[in-house]
């Protein structure tokens, strides 16, 4: 303790704050009070970033002062508490006098009344009073763990906020709500019955347009297709808007002020999401469902938080120890081929809220790592405490190997082209026959190559289908 702490008397004063204001340090109070005591120092602890968001334990501290304002916990200003051990309050003089503080009135003096009264010159801020009470219930209700927890998740989400070389389509998503079902628009009448449709059309934030606003568009990350799996998500409105990493909605009409808050309002209204997840995230705990449909009746019931775990299709090689919790992680690359994800140090499951497609691989700070069909269309990926870093690229092995086949299939059937002319009319024998058994064998070369590539290929061609179902959309079409 320096000397410019000494206080009246010889003794050392010494104050200091619980919780910075500045950078939000949560200092280590009860040991600097016993260091500050075996110095001989009292100590008066300014607590008011502290008691609305921790829990308080003045006794356990061995404060002697202890002071917090109500304004910092959602009391009006000019109102607040100071604590102080009662055999410091009863030595000290009171420092103003009046009204109820008075026990005796002399012509030549007062005594004061007992604590608390003695500090209480004048009239009390009675309005003050009641709201601050009013204050510290509405708290308690609340649960200072609940609001410390939610502080915690908002610093890890500050900590994780992607790099800055990743693009906006990279760090949310708008979504748009408006159709010719819930809006006044007619996109198929043409423009000569009604052009205003049109000229709202961009507005409106449609499926293929560019985000305006200075927002980012809706689709990169997502698919550049209307997959079934897509519209069985969409479902899930509005409770699932956040989990998809939609941090803006686009509506005809304003939101319930609980779902978004209006920025911009007009015959187009654009919201912000109140509670919307990162693109990345690790939970600790996953569900394994491996029908589609038992995964959505899952998702809708009140047992599934996707804070606490991700639903996958099927559980993976290695599981991961068990979480502990809710955590964001970090974008730090994001293109439309590759995305790289810094981890915050828990076990668990990294979910990244990009579409699940054949041909993405996952490595784990450089190994080879199984990806997971997460919340029945996006991506998980089990991690440790211990790994640092997810690496997600697009290599689609079908699209390799069905290039390669393709490639061969049109030499077979050009070199057909070139040989045909070649046979003429009046040849005899050997070129007739030539031309006769190339026709065959370029089937059967054909045959072949189409057998190899279903065979090779099976489960990622079965897995196309189950997510476009060409089947069910040609049938949907002929109705």
């Amino acid at each position: 303790m320096s000397r410019s702490a000494r206080g009246h008397g010889g003794r050392f004063n010494y104050s200091h704050g619980s919780v910075s204001n500045a950078l939000g340090t949560v200092n280590p109070i009860q040991e600097i009070i016993a260091k500050a005591h075996a110095a001989g120092a009292l100590v008066l602890v300014d607590a008011a970033q502290s008691v609305p968001h921790l829990q308080t334990d003045v006794k356990a501290w061995d404060a002697d002062f202890v002071a917090f304002s109500g304004h910092k916990m959602l009391a009006p200003s000019g109102v607040g508490v100071l604590f102080g051990k009662e055999s410091l309050l009863d030595a000290m003089p009171p420092f103003l006098g009046g009204g109820s503080m008075i026990n005796e009135v002399m012509l030549d003096r007062f005594t004061p009344a007992e604590l608390p009264a003695k500090f209480e010159a004048g009239t009390p801020p009675i309005v003050g009073a009641i709201s601050l009470t009013a204050a510290i219930d509405y708290l308690e209700n609340v649960g200072l763990a609940a609001i410390h927890a939610h502080d915690a998740e908002d610093i890890a989400a500050l900590a994780a906020a992607p790099a800055p070389g990743v693009p906006p389509w990279g760090r949310f998503r708008v979504a748009g709500l408006i159709s010719e079902r819930n809006a006044p628009y007619d996109w198929h009448g043409g423009w000569a019955v009604d052009d205003s449709s049109y000229r709202r059309y961009p507005e409106t934030l449609r499926m293929y347009s560019a985000g305006l606003y200075g927002l980012g568009n809706t689709m990169p990350g997502w698919s550049p297709l209307h997959l079934s799996a897509h519209w069985e998500f969409s479902r899930g409105y509005p409770a699932w808007l956040g989990m998809a990493n939609a941090r803006y909605l686009v509506t005809h009409r304003a939101l319930p002020e609980q779902l978004a808050e209006s920025i911009h309002v007009g015959q187009v209204t654009v919201s912000r999401l109140r509670r919307a997840l990162p693109r990345a995230w690790v939970v600790p705990d996953a569900v394994t469902i491996a029908d589609g449909e038992a995964r959505l009746r899952h998702m809708r019931s009140t047992a599934f938080d996707p804070r606490r775990q991700v639903v996958v299709e099927r559980a993976p090689r290695a599981p991961p120890p068990p979480g502990t919790g809710f955590a964001p992680a970090r974008v730090i690359h994001y293109e439309a081929e590759r995305v790289v994800v810094d981890l915050p140090g828990r076990d668990g499951y990294l979910v990244l809220a990009d579409t699940h497609a054949p041909g993405w691989h996952a490595r784990v700070d450089g190994v080879d790592r199984d990806i997971l069909l997460a919340n029945h269309v996006f991506r998980a990926v089990p991690v440790t405490a211990g790994e640092t870093r997810v690496e997600f690229d697009y290599r689609p092995r079908a699209v390799v190997v069905g290039t390669w086949l393709s490639g061969v299939a049109v030499l077979v059937w050009l070199g057909l082209f070139v040989m045909s002319p070649r046979v003429e009319a009046g040849a005899a024998g050997s070129k007739e026959e030539e031309a006769a058994f190339l026709v065959p064998l370029a089937w059967q070369i054909s045959l072949v190559v189409v057998l190899y590539g279903i065979a090779s290929e099976t489960a990622l061609w079965k897995e196309a289908d189950d997510r476009m179902r060409p089947g069910q959309v040609l049938r949907e079409a002929l109705r």
